[in-house]
Protein backbone atom coordinates (compact mmCIF):
# COMPACT_ATOMS: atom_id res chain seq x y z
CA UNK A 1 0.00 0.00 0.00
CA UNK A 2 2.84 2.21 0.86
CA UNK A 3 5.03 1.35 -1.74
CA UNK A 4 5.41 4.06 -4.24
CA UNK A 5 7.02 7.08 -4.09
CA UNK A 6 4.21 9.29 -2.36
CA UNK A 7 3.98 11.57 0.09
CA UNK A 8 2.35 9.10 2.86
CA UNK A 9 5.72 6.61 1.84
CA UNK A 10 7.94 9.96 2.65
CA UNK A 11 5.74 11.02 6.27
CA UNK A 12 5.25 7.27 6.66
CA UNK A 13 1.48 8.04 7.51
CA UNK A 14 -1.61 7.41 5.79
CA UNK A 15 -4.75 9.69 6.67
CA UNK A 16 -7.96 8.02 6.17
CA UNK A 17 -10.85 10.49 5.92
CA UNK A 18 -14.09 8.43 3.73
CA UNK A 19 -13.98 5.31 6.12
CA UNK A 20 -15.34 5.15 9.75
CA UNK A 21 -12.41 4.65 12.87
CA UNK A 22 -14.53 1.62 13.70
CA UNK A 23 -13.95 0.25 10.03
CA UNK A 24 -10.51 1.27 10.31
CA UNK A 25 -9.81 -0.77 13.30
CA UNK A 26 -10.75 -3.33 11.66
CA UNK A 27 -8.57 -3.36 9.00
CA UNK A 28 -5.56 -2.72 11.42
CA UNK A 29 -7.00 -5.50 13.63
CA UNK A 30 -6.73 -7.82 11.10
CA UNK A 31 -2.66 -6.82 9.94
CA UNK A 32 -2.10 -7.79 13.16
CA UNK A 33 -3.86 -11.40 12.95
CA UNK A 34 -6.87 -10.43 14.80
CA UNK A 35 -9.82 -11.65 13.22
CA UNK A 36 -12.28 -9.10 14.61
CA UNK A 37 -14.33 -8.94 11.01
CA UNK A 38 -15.96 -12.17 11.26
CA UNK A 39 -18.24 -10.78 14.19
CA UNK A 40 -19.27 -8.04 12.06
CA UNK A 41 -22.71 -7.05 10.96
CA UNK A 42 -23.39 -7.05 7.17
CA UNK A 43 -23.05 -3.17 7.36
CA UNK A 44 -19.38 -3.25 8.79
CA UNK A 45 -18.54 -6.09 6.59
CA UNK A 46 -19.96 -4.31 3.57
CA UNK A 47 -17.87 -1.27 4.52
CA UNK A 48 -14.44 -2.95 5.20
CA UNK A 49 -15.59 -4.64 1.80
CA UNK A 50 -15.15 -0.94 -0.18
CA UNK A 51 -11.97 -0.29 2.29
CA UNK A 52 -10.10 -3.42 1.29
CA UNK A 53 -11.03 -2.92 -2.57
CA UNK A 54 -10.03 1.30 -2.31
CA UNK A 55 -6.85 0.27 -0.56
CA UNK A 56 -5.98 -3.11 -2.89
CA UNK A 57 -5.56 -5.45 0.36
CA UNK A 58 -7.17 -8.53 -1.12
CA UNK A 59 -6.42 -11.03 1.22
CA UNK A 60 -8.77 -9.13 3.18
CA UNK A 61 -11.12 -8.88 0.39
CA UNK A 62 -11.29 -12.48 0.08
CA UNK A 63 -11.78 -12.61 3.64
CA UNK A 64 -14.65 -10.39 4.08
CA UNK A 65 -16.20 -12.02 1.10
CA UNK A 66 -15.83 -15.79 2.67
CA UNK A 67 -18.13 -14.24 5.48
CA UNK A 68 -20.50 -12.38 3.22
CA UNK A 69 -21.06 -15.54 1.43
CA UNK A 70 -22.18 -16.89 4.67
CA UNK A 71 -24.04 -14.28 6.03
CA UNK A 72 -26.43 -13.91 2.71
CA UNK A 73 -30.02 -14.05 3.41
CA UNK A 74 -33.46 -13.45 1.47
CA UNK A 75 -33.61 -9.84 3.21
CA UNK A 76 -30.07 -9.01 2.37
CA UNK A 77 -29.16 -10.20 -0.65
CA UNK A 78 -29.55 -7.13 -2.65
CA UNK A 79 -27.59 -5.15 -0.61
CA UNK A 80 -25.07 -7.41 -0.66
CA UNK A 81 -25.37 -7.54 -4.15
CA UNK A 82 -24.99 -4.13 -4.74
CA UNK A 83 -21.85 -4.25 -2.34
CA UNK A 84 -20.07 -6.58 -5.07
CA UNK A 85 -20.51 -4.40 -7.95
CA UNK A 86 -19.12 -1.12 -6.01
CA UNK A 87 -16.54 -3.75 -4.65
CA UNK A 88 -15.82 -5.64 -8.22
CA UNK A 89 -16.60 -8.96 -6.34
CA UNK A 90 -16.87 -11.70 -8.49
CA UNK A 91 -16.59 -14.13 -6.20
CA UNK A 92 -19.60 -12.57 -4.53
CA UNK A 93 -21.75 -11.80 -7.99
CA UNK A 94 -21.06 -15.61 -8.90
CA UNK A 95 -22.89 -16.49 -5.16
CA UNK A 96 -25.73 -14.18 -5.17
CA UNK A 97 -26.94 -14.80 -8.68
CA UNK A 98 -27.18 -18.58 -8.24
CA UNK A 99 -28.57 -17.81 -4.88
CA UNK A 100 -31.11 -15.38 -6.57
CA UNK A 101 -31.92 -17.95 -9.24
CA UNK A 102 -32.73 -20.30 -6.30
CA UNK A 103 -34.80 -17.99 -4.31
CA UNK A 104 -36.94 -17.40 -7.23
CA UNK A 105 -37.25 -20.95 -7.87
CA UNK A 106 -38.12 -21.69 -4.37
CA UNK A 107 -40.63 -18.60 -4.59
CA UNK A 108 -39.01 -16.67 -1.79
CA UNK A 109 -39.32 -13.10 -1.56
CA UNK A 110 -36.09 -11.10 -1.58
Amino acid sequence: MLENEMKEKAENKLEIFDFNAEIVKIAVDYFYDRKTYKTCNVDQLIDLLQFAEKYDIQDLKSEVEHVLIIKIRPNNICQISNASVNANSTKLKEVYIQLMLFYMNQRLPF
